[in-house]
């Protein structure tokens, strides 16, 4: 059973994740809006203005406040409900977390540097994998490695997680490709 003081959390919770969508929603559409919509708007949802306040700066009714910001709410739902930009945003940066949660916060440069150490393969090709973005190849055991995966001693920084940077590479570039489809 739950303990009593945490049944006012929950309500809490969804009031705020309402608030989050609501500020998402206006950044993507909110330049869609009326000036008048939008300054009013971004009195309640950015600034937490209360709808007596505004009702009372601008004049007009607390009703009237309420009923426009319902408005506002349903314009700018009906804007995600045909273009998903925040769905596709949310998506994305999920994604990107996931990219550096499976990276342990290296650089694709320190992976490949631990694959060849683990592997000892050479000449391994791996599209996208360099620090600008261009293809990284893992030269062979005579040649130098990357100098930024390197430690004084010339050899690659240690892993930081015991993960097959192999397995690690693969989800990354497939994660990657997605995002890629979603632009």
């Amino acid at each position: 059973m739950t303990p009593r003081h945490n049944y006012g959390i929950l309500p809490k919770v969804i009031e705020m994740e309402k608030i989050g969508r609501q500020v998402f929603l206006y950044d993507f559409y909110g330049e869609l809006l009326t000036e008048y919509q939008k300054s009013v708007y971004e009195d309640v949802v950015l600034n937490d203005l209360s709808l007596s306040e505004i009702a009372e700066e601008r004049g007009i009714s607390r009703q009237g406040v309420h009923d426009l910001i319902k408005r506002c709410d349903r314009i700018l739902n009906s804007y995600e409900e045909k273009l998903h930009l925040v769905e596709r945003f949310i998506r994305t940066r999920d994604d990107a977390t996931r990219i550096w949660e499976l990276s342990g916060g290296r650089s694709a440069g320190e992976i490949v540097c631990a694959e060849f150490q683990d592997d000892g393969k050479s000449d391994r090709h791996l599209p996208g994998a360099g620090a600008d973005g261009t293809d990284a190849v893992i030269p062979d055991e005579g040649t130098e490695k990357a100098g930024a995966n390197q430690n004084p001693d010339g050899e690659c920084s240690e892993e930081r997680e015991n993960r097959n940077p192999t397995d690690v590479m693969r989800e990354i570039h497939r994660i990657s490709g997605r995002i890629l489809e979603e632009l």
